[in-house]
């Protein structure tokens, strides 16, 4: 099985969009249980569509070493994500601690 490659426009459409192309694509490869792997995508979209610019490219490889695909989320900005420090308070900056 190849890579798969959704091209995405940066909007709030963006992370819907993404979750739905992971569950086509792990049913695809017969993987049943996705919701890790869409937690991680609408995550990472989020993360691309408020903070990064441009496009956004989601790219999902199927299982290699250690049985586990591969998510790979890019847009055009050239600032790389950064895990903020906890703070209780906040409504939100919780999304790439839990990637982490």
């Amino acid at each position: 099985m190849d890579a798969e490659v959704l091209f995405l426009e940066s909007s709030d459409q963006a992370p819907l969009d993404a979750r739905r192309f992971t569950a086509a694509v792990f049913g695809r490869w017969g993987v049943s249980d996705d919701y890790l792997a869409r937690l991680v995508v609408s995550e990472l979209v989020t993360n691309a569509y408020l903070h990064g610019s441009g496009a956004i490219i989601l790219r999902l490889s199927p299982a290699g070493e250690g049985g586990v695909p591969l998510v790979e989320v890019y847009d055009e900005s050239d600032r790389l994500p950064t895990v903020r420090p906890e703070n209780y308070a906040a409504e939100d900056g919780r999304g790439l601690a839990t990637i982490a």
